[in-house]
């Protein structure tokens, strides 16, 4: 005879297996839920060379950053940081930055301009985006694609509010190339000694590099030149510090045009137009400009209109470059009796360049 306590017992034990299996997997499935999200919610820091470190930011300034991984402080420089996203942020903000790196600083605005900065309670990411915001503001700016003065005031404000930023040397350079285009050369200058203060080479040579360069605007080749030549022997021992170095080599020539010898500039030119990068847009826009330069001192109207046309047609994805030569083939196509297209470059770097030195310049 079946004894009913005896059966409810025998029914019991296979529900408790269920009801802790069941419980027993609720939780496994909670967990994984669970801990992915309390594992985004980090800081990330990517490294130039590829590593990335996910852990808690303990201290930001302008050279270095210290990252709490697993308990374990690492203090990374600056120099060596790709980018770094901050817990919590918006995830806009990532693409801003990968847009910036890019150099599509319009695309790169108008995601940022989505974020609304009072839901941002990370204060850490609060001022990124405040920097990017400034600095977007201000690449757009020296492009002739912005108001120059607003985005300075900008950057101001953020160095004021920001002094011991980790985008300090960022800010001190741009802020030199904004004055430096509005012919503010003595505060240029004070930005561009900033970079002196700097612990890492790079980062003081590219200082140096713009006060000569800036000296050289101001047609001060004897001051511009000790500095140039120091560049230019330089060990270079990363991509940054090769750039620095072949751009000093060019500004080198520019320095000889300036003394007055135009052939032994264009000799110099003609030498890296042969053996460069032609990919290197920048260096290429100043060779050719360069090289149109010293046609030009020479007396030979044809061919400096042909480097400018190379830097027009070619290299003008630099834009201080680009409105140089559209102003130059301005002025020197009449002379050939191409008045429609003066007028044509004269419109494009008006209307393309309108912040740029260049379309004031008669």
């Amino acid at each position: 005879m079946n004894h009913p306590h005896r059966n409810l017992q025998t029914i019991k034990r296979p529900m408790n297996r269920f009801v802790f299996s069941f419980v027993a997997v609720a939780g496994f499935a909670t967990s994984m839920f669970v801990t992915p999200s309390s594992l985004s919610a980090q800081d990330r820091l990517v490294q130039e060379k590829g590593a990335t470190l996910s852990g808690i930011i303990t201290k930001l300034d302008r050279d270095n950053v210290t990252i709490e991984v697993r308990g374990e402080p690492q203090n990374i420089p600056v120099n060596e940081i790709n980018r770094i996203q901050f817990e919590d942020e918006p995830t806009i903000m990532g693409r801003a930055r990968d847009l910036t790196r890019q150099g599509q600083f319009e695309q790169a605005r108008d995601e940022l301009k989505k974020v609304d900065a009072a839901t941002i309670k990370n204060d850490n990411a609060k001022r990124d985006l405040a920097f990017y915001l400034a600095y977007c503001d201000g690449r757009l700016a020296l492009q002739g694609k912005g108001d120059k003065a607003a985005a300075v005031k900008a950057l101001v404000a953020y160095d004021k509010d920001n002094p011991n930023s980790y985008h300090y040397w960022e800010v001190s350079q741009l802020l030199g190339q904004l004055a430096g285009s509005m012919a503010r050369y003595d505060a240029a200058q004070n930005f561009y000694k900033r970079l002196n203060e700097s612990a890492f080479a790079e980062v003081k040579n590219q200082g140096k590099y713009q006060e000569a360069l800036t000296l050289l605007i101001q047609n001060k080749p004897a001051e511009a030149k000790p500095l140039f030549t120091e560049l230019q022997g330089i060990s270079a021992t990363n991509p940054k510090e090769v750039r620095i170095k072949q751009l000093a080599e060019v500004a080198l020539a520019q320095c000889k045009l300036a003394e007055g010898d135009a052939q032994g500039a264009l000799t110099s030119v003609n030498e890296w137009i042969a053996k460069g990068d032609s990919t290197d847009i920048e260096l290429f826009g100043k060779l050719y400009n360069l090289q149109g330069a010293c046609y030009q001192k020479l007396g030979k109207t044809s061919e400096a209109i042909l480097a400018y046309l190379h830097t027009d047609l070619l290299f003008a994805g630099d834009a201080e470059n680009h409105a140089e030569a559209l102003y130059h083939l301005s002025v020197l196509l009449p002379s050939l009796n191409y008045t429609q297209q003066a007028t044509d470059a004269r419109a494009r770097l008006t209307t393309t360049y309108a912040g740029s030195v260049w379309a004031t310049k008669q």
